[in-house]
């Protein structure tokens, strides 16, 4: 999968895959803030951040009280959770 987190990088790749670039859009997703023990919980399971599966319960801990400390700080911060993405809009040639 190609990278589009720009528009020059979105054409390259729909041409790349062979269609025609349209146009691409930027925008952010606002997810509402939520608990940083709930944060927690979602990234400890999630499969794409396995290395927290390999570490000790000693490790396990300590990286989870940092992560809770530094998210509890950023749930005061506006807009800290909101995700930009990149709506590209391509079509078949011809």
């Amino acid at each position: 999968m190609a990278e589009v987190g720009t528009e020059e990088s979105s054409r390259a790749a729909v041409n790349k895959a062979g269609f025609v670039h349209e146009r691409a859009v930027p925008d952010v997703i606002a997810l509402p803030p939520r608990s940083a023990a709930d944060l927690w919980r979602g990234h400890v399971v999630n499969p794409n951040y396995f290395e927290v599966a390999s570490l000790s319960s000693e490790e396990t801990a300590a990286f989870e009280a940092r992560y809770l400390a530094r998210v509890a700080e950023l749930l005061n911060e506006p807009d800290a959770f909101d995700l930009p993405v990149m709506y590209v809009y391509a079509r078949k040639p011809g």
